[in-house]
């Protein structure tokens, strides 16, 4: 019977050995990346409720420090959670736009002002092409919650659009609202921020693969210990 080369032994369980840690080191990092620094929640749309296996958050700055369409779009795309870039908010159905209202209403309307109301931009704008509304992720335009009367051009051009709530104006306590890029009369009050995360069976699938490989060296493992013996 050949004797296995005792540095070759060696040689295959290092490199075995580094292939288990990354692999561990990888599913880890997609089940408990941290939160980012300034969000106080992240909120899932579970898959096993209907949703997309998202998550979302909402950076409120709550007239502290008004921010841009253009601002908010910038600063949700520097933004992870758990390996996904985020992008503000994309509503594209009735079920997504009640579950962000349901998941965030009470957030963005506790510092109402009575007149003007408060506001948090959402992933939509019709500035390439006046009248043409288009989500920031290029998904197509088939559904809209806009406020009544709304979209308008009451200040002019009013190409980006915000989650809007209005306390003073009947049914107006979450809606869409069209508004310039910010400034004055017009500045906003928060965003919205959506991660498009690998839903969970993907996930469960990368820690298969992980405990495979596992198996496989402990394998590797008994067979080099039984060719010794």
């Amino acid at each position: 019977m050949n004797a296995t080369h005792p540095y070759r032994a060696r040689t295959v369980f290092t490199a075995l050995k580094s292939i288990r840690w990354c692999l561990a080191l990888l599913a880890l990092s997609w089940l408990a990346a941290p939160a980012n620094a300034g969000f106080e929640r992240f909120v899932e749309w579970s898959v096993a409720s209907g949703g997309n296996g998202h998550y979302y958050a909402l950076v409120a700055t709550q007239n502290t420090l008004d921010i841009s369409w253009t601002d908010a779009k910038t600063a949700a795309e520097s933004q992870m959670h758990m390996g996904a870039t985020g992008h503000l908010a994309t509503l594209t159905s009735q079920a997504e736009d009640e579950f962000l209202k349901a998941s965030f209403e009470t957030e963005i309307s506790s510092q109402f002002d009575p007149m003007d109301g408060v506001y948090a931009w959402i992933g939509l704008s019709d500035a390439r092409v006046e009248g043409t509304f288009e989500w920031v992720t290029g998904e197509p335009f088939a559904y809209s919650g806009w406020a009544p009367f709304q979209p308008s051009t009451i200040v002019g051009d009013e190409d980006y659009v915000n989650v809007w709530s209005r306390a003073i104006i009947a049914d107006s306590r979450w809606g869409w609202n069209d508004s310039r890029d910010g400034g004055g009369f017009t500045a906003k009050d928060g965003f919205f921020v959506e991660f498009d995360v690998v839903p969970e069976p993907q996930v469960v699938g990368l820690l298969a693969v992980g405990l495979g490989a596992l198996l496989g060296v402990r394998r590797l493992k008994s067979a080099v210990q039984l060719r010794r013996d």
